[in-house]
């Protein structure tokens, strides 16, 4: 699973090393941190894996995020106060 993004000076999709990516859009999809974390990162980290499988049953072979979003609690005593959603666009070979 390859994670891609539009690379406005090339004026097309490249992958993490900065290949062009050739694939053609099929989907978008959402997804959010299945349960509260202690820190940002982590529910960042529960949303790309929901975001990942959620890819694979699609027979994705690429996404690009589109929004990152990150909730708080704000209640003093949750040790567990983040959660988080991701959307992106899913691609396939053409």
């Amino acid at each position: 699973m390859k994670r891609v993004l539009f690379d406005e000076k090339k004026g097309h999709l490249v992958d993490e090393q900065g290949k062009k990516y050739s694939g053609e859009r099929f989907s978008s999809v959402s997804t959010r941190s299945q349960m509260s974390t202690h820190s940002i990162e982590s529910a960042i980290a529960l949303a790309l894996q929901e975001l990942k499988t959620a890819a694979i049953e699609k027979r994705a072979e690429a996404y690009e995020i589109t929004s990152e979003n990150i909730s708080d609690s704000r209640q003093e005593y949750d040790s567990n106060p983040y959660s988080a959603s991701i959307s992106a666009i899913l691609y396939r070979k053409k």
